[in-house]
């Protein structure tokens, strides 16, 4: 598993942290040191890819 992306809520600053395990479909979103959302996805694409259009607010660093 290894640290993927971060991003930050354009009104709040609020940091969220993704950590994604390609290979086996799984990503963790991470506020904090609170796990706030565990996605499932297609084994070995990125979840970067895929879930930020869930998430409305929140940029890229």
């Amino acid at each position: 598993m290894k640290k993927r992306q971060l991003y930050t809520h354009m009104k709040t600053k609020a940091e969220l942290t993704v950590y994604d395990a390609v290979a086996k479909g799984i990503a963790f979103d991470v506020q904090k040191d609170t796990c706030t959302a565990i996605t499932i996805h297609p084994s070995n694409k990125s979840v970067n890819g895929v879930y930020l259009t869930m998430y409305p607010g929140w940029k890229k660093l």
